[in-house]
């Protein structure tokens, strides 16, 4: 699709359609904003951030066929932000990526939010509906990463849907859920998160 790399950016009422390319907007090693950004019917991710910091504002992500928004090694915020009609996760944090999510709309998604590979997640006030396999899960990937946490606030989920790798955390309104031996092999051979 786009790439940018090492080049601050910019979106505003920027709309991205119909994309068959490995992801619909990709940056790599920049500082960005989209605010008022449209993005749908797209074959891979929506958003791929690679190594990079910015905001995710009043944007939309509609029939998308991998992630909605896909983070390594990024510091982002997303804030009132709907995301649907996905096959894989509306947001994926890997490589210690730092992400606050508020106040934002997952409908209709294969997962919610995955907090993988030392990333530190928080979400708050935001819902999800219609989640084919989880709305929040935390796992290791890469073995070299320290564990992940994510933390929900005022989100109206149900805690035996979440799925916790031992070792990894997910808080739900300041409580601890448990954990559970997770095949992260496995799941990556599901039909939801696998890549065709």
């Amino acid at each position: 699709g786009i790439t940018f790399y090492k080049s601050d950016v910019d979106f505003e009422d920027v709309r991205v359609s119909s994309v068959k390319a490995e992801d619909a907007i990709n940056i790599v090693d920049s500082s960005f904003s989209f605010n008022s950004v449209f993005i749908n019917d797209t074959i891979s991710d929506g958003l791929d951030s690679d190594f990079s910091e910015g905001n995710v504002l009043y944007s939309e992500f509609l029939n998308i066929g991998g992630d909605a928004l896909d983070f390594s090694g990024s510091n982002v915020s997303i804030i009132q932000t709907k995301v649907s009609n996905v096959k894989d996760k509306a947001v994926s944090a890997g490589e210690e990526s730092i992400i606050n999510i508020e106040n934002s709309n997952f409908s209709n998604i294969g997962v919610g939010v995955v907090s993988k590979d030392g990333s530190q997640v928080s979400v708050f006030n935001t819902l999800f509906k219609d989640v084919t396999l989880s709305p929040a899960m935390t796992f290791i990937k890469k073995s070299f990463y320290e564990a992940p946490k994510l933390v929900l606030q005022s989100c109206d989920i149900k805690a035996s849907d979440l799925i916790a790798q031992t070792g990894t955390s997910i808080f739900v309104d300041g409580v601890q859920m448990e954990t559970q031996d997770v095949n992260v092999e496995k799941l990556y051979q599901s039909n939801v998160m696998r890549n065709e």
